[in-house]
């Protein structure tokens, strides 16, 4: 009641109570009590009363009970990827209760790095019934942000607290999609791979390594196509220089497949160990022609004019064609790809023979793929040359074969191969010859002009008959042969005296 002052004793200080001797008007009692030992203690105050000299006492009992001593459990937390602003995570942290069957209420706090980062997160500050967190965690920016949570349980007094719970989230980035690409069919002569550089959009563009698997349903046959593990990418987060960020493959076809087939890689990045938002990049592998038309060695004569006779042919679709090698042997090199068929040439002038010289053929189709090249070689034989040695005086012969005397015409160099013909010149006589030849042992003399065809080597020794008093003028056109090539025709001319010997 008003105007009453109180004072009180307490039948224990050990927790803390303390006595009030002075009168105070105060009418309650704020003492903080420690329990000093593992059990609860009870504390009495003996409150008294005064007023207008009327008193009256009570005893108040107050339990103090220790802190809990057994700290609590609480599963969830974690590390956890989310996309920025659109997607979040939904805690589910469970707080054990200490002792089987004990209702136990909680209070927890949550704090944080980066916390302005993350929005959701929620903190019970007073006491009651809990049985999970349930917060459902928003990540703004593009940097991780972590929520801690701490749990203290209550029975009759405040718990131990909790390990730290730490919620931590990540940032996944997005990978762009590439434009559809198309290359050629990898070869030793001809190597080709892909070059597909990979990025992602937004901010996360940095320190992002990428894995990727290929599809390979639309291209059973292409090879050459690499698959790079998710431990790389991970691995790039402490070493971002040995990041994968191209697809460099060499893609190829078997020769026997006709049609491109097209590779898809799901490309899948990576940002300090999340995986992000997957992207597609399709590559179309065309076949390589090649050259089909069956080219056979060249083997020419110093000048020989070349006919164009090679049409061109490929596979795949081959439909143009170039050529290098041959210029020293006359077929000029086509550096630039154009119509299917080799052109007419005229072998070079050599004086000595030409060894082989290579020419590759390459052929290209409508893809833009060039094939691997076919070959052949052109060699050239230099002209032969022969010089004829006559009789530098008139030969007398007769007329009938056993009186005739046999002109020599000797050549050089020795061992040339040679035709020749003979043709009967300026007869004095009457302009009509009367000179014969003896060609074959097995046949009479013939009348001039005569010609050899079959190749021989060495003097021509041939008796020529003429009437008395013919003086006929015999010339000898010799012809060089040698490795199927002719040279120029020289000639050599002897006079042949008629008479009956």
């Amino acid at each position: 009641m008003s105007g009453t002052a109180y004072t009180w004793t307490v039948s224990a200080t050990s927790s803390g109570a303390g006595a009030q001797s002075v009168p105070t008007t105060s009418t309650g009692i704020e003492q903080a009590l420690t329990a000093t030992g593992n059990s609860s203690e009870t504390v009495t105050y003996t409150v008294t009363g005064t007023s207008a000299r009327c008193s009256g006492t009570v005893s108040i009992p107050v339990t103090v009970s220790p802190e809990q001593g057994v700290k609590p459990n609480v599963t969830g937390g974690g590390e956890y990827c989310v996309i920025p602003r659109n997607n979040g995570y939904k805690t589910n942290l469970t707080p054990i209760p200490i002792a089987e069957g004990t209702t136990v209420e909680w209070t927890y706090a949550s704090f944080g790095d980066r916390l302005q980062s993350v929005t959701g997160h929620t903190q019970k500050r007073v006491r009651g019934p809990l049985t999970v967190v349930e917060d459902s965690l928003f990540l703004r920016g593009h940097a991780p942000a972590s929520v801690y949570y701490i749990f203290r349980p209550f029975t009759d007094c405040l718990g131990l607290p909790s390990d730290t719970i730490r919620v931590r989230l990540h940032p996944i980035p997005s990978a762009q999609s590439l434009p559809p690409s198309s290359i050629c069919s990898h070869s030793e002569a001809k190597p080709s791979a892909t070059n597909l550089l990979l990025s992602s959009s937004g901010p996360l563009s940095q320190n992002v390594s990428y894995t990727w698997t290929a599809d390979k349903r639309d291209a059973p046959d292409v090879t050459g196509y690499s698959e790079p593990s998710r431990e790389g990418a991970v691995a790039a987060v402490r070493n971002p220089a040995a990041a994968a960020t191209t697809i460099v493959d060499a893609l190829s076809l078997p020769p026997a497949v006709t049609a491109a087939q097209t590779i898809k890689y799901r490309i899948t990045p990576w940002h300090l160990g999340c995986p992000g938002r997957e992207a597609w990049a399709h590559v179309q592998v065309n076949p390589l022609p090649a050259v089909t038309t069956r080219l056979p060695n060249r083997q020419h004569c110093s000048g020989e004019e070349v006919a164009s006779v090679f049409p061109l042919e490929g596979t795949h679709g081959a439909n143009s064609f170039k050529w290098s090698g041959g210029a020293s042997a006359g077929l000029a090199d086509r550096a630039e790809y154009g119509p299917a068929r080799l052109p007419s040439y005229v072998a070079a002038s050599v004086t000595e023979f030409l060894a082989p010289v290579q020419v590759a053929v390459s052929a290209k189709n409508a893809g833009g793929c060039e094939g691997p090249p076919s070959r052949f070689t052109i060699s050239v034989n230099p002209k032969p040359s022969i010089n004829p040695l006559g009789n530098p005086r008139p030969v007398c012969t007769g007329s009938t074969l056993p009186t005739a005397t046999a002109v020599r015409i000797g050549v050089t160099p020795v061992g040339t191969k040679y035709t020749w013909r003979a043709v009967a010149v300026d007869n004095t006589a009457d302009g009509i010859s009367r000179a014969t030849i003896k060609m074959r042992e097995d046949a009479p003399p013939a009348t001039f002009p005569v010609e050899e065809t079959t190749l021989q080597e060495g003097p021509i020794f041939k008796k020529i008959l003429a009437d008395k008093d013919n003086d006929v003028g015999v010339t000898f056109y010799l012809r060089p042969v040698s490795e199927g090539c002719q040279g120029d025709e020289v000639s050599a001319t002897v006079r042949v005296l008629g008479g009956d010997g």
